[in-house]
């Protein structure tokens, strides 16, 4: 396979209140590894609602939000997009962590949050972390390990790989 470039996003799947000081980390891992430049951190000062489909975190970036962040009454509170990684290859073992102090129980983070891979066409595929089945919590419930390889090569890279 050649080069592809993937971004990955956290999106709340149903409207999520969010506290100042609330984050979401999410990083990409491979061989029990974190893969550096997929590190992302986005923190919000403030206190608000994210409607569902809009967009909380992303990868390889680490962005402050404050009210000065966001015109007022000029839209939806949402993160700026992710950065994309480009991948010489998908490694079988592709995950991707989230931790956040937002939800406090895994139960209300499985059902609340959902992930978005994005290809360098355009191209996306929205995944509810419900759906999934594949969530592997650690120690504490507001931290996860999700497996993406399958996601990205069955779903997101199906069509351009085939073109290549």
């Amino acid at each position: 396979m050649n080069e592809v470039k993937l971004a990955v996003e956290i999106y709340a799947h149903k409207p999520l209140s969010i506290n100042p000081d609330t984050y979401f980390q999410t990083a990409l891992w491979t061989d029990g590894k974190i893969i550096p430049e997929s590190l992302g951190l986005d923190v919000y000062r403030f206190a608000a609602i994210v409607t569902s489909d809009k967009r909380l975190s992303g990868i390889g970036r680490r962005l402050n939000y404050n009210l000065n962040s966001f015109p007022a009454g000029m839209g939806p509170i949402e993160a700026r997009p992710a950065q994309y990684l480009s991948l010489t290859n998908i490694p079988d073992d592709l995950s991707l962590s989230i931790h956040t102090n937002s939800v406090l129980n895994a139960d209300v983070l499985v059902d609340n949050l959902g992930l978005r891979l994005l290809n360098e066409y355009g191209n996306h595929f929205n995944i509810p972390l419900y759906q999934t089945g594949l969530i592997m919590f650690g120690d504490e419930d507001n931290c996860c390990h999700i497996p993406l390889s399958s996601f990205v090569q069955r779903k997101l890279f199906k069509e351009v790989s085939q073109k290549l």
